[in-house]
């Protein structure tokens, strides 16, 4: 559960570093809260991406919801952590890409 936690501070921490409000408009005309990693992930892919977006948004919000998932997982077992620990380490390689090119 612990680790689960981690991956999900994490993941809001690598949102709240690349998403900005005025640029990344919400896909789904919800407003973006500073701790909603999940939508203000997917609003800045969808913008940055454009075009490419849709199967790494899909990729993102899957490793987002596995962290939510373990957080809350009273039996998980040190295998869902390990996956979970690679998820949240790919989208913050993924993000790190995309906001360096």
């Amino acid at each position: 559960q612990a680790i689960g936690m981690l991956g999900r501070e994490t993941i809001i921490s690598v949102a709240q570093q690349v998403f900005i409000k005025d640029k990344h408009p919400s896909t789904d005309g919800t407003d973006i809260g500073p701790t909603d990693a999940k939508r203000m992930l997917d609003a800045y892919l969808t913008y940055e991406l454009k075009d490419e977006s849709d199967r790494i948004v899909r990729f993102v919000k899957a490793a987002v919801d596995m962290s939510n998932q373990l957080t809350h997982d009273r039996s998980a077992t040190k295998r869902a952590a390990m996956i979970c620990i690679i998820g949240v380490s790919s989208i913050a390689k993924l993000i790190k890409e995309i906001s360096e090119a």
